[in-house]
């Protein structure tokens, strides 16, 4: 089973190359600061989403 799997991912095609997507704009310190917001925020949204 395990070799059928295998087999069958390595003949799919990558529709996106690797290494493809958007670059990193924030650097560490922002990115650690819109976490600590998303997190400080979470039950806000959640209690928005229930209404």
């Amino acid at each position: 089973m395990l070799r059928i799997a295998q087999a069958n991912a390595s003949q799919e095609k990558r529709l996106i190359k690797a290494g493809g997507g958007r670059k990193k704009s924030l650097n560490k310190a922002e990115e650690i600061m819109l976490t600590l917001y998303y997190l400080h925020h979470v039950p806000t949204f959640q209690l928005l989403g229930a209404i």
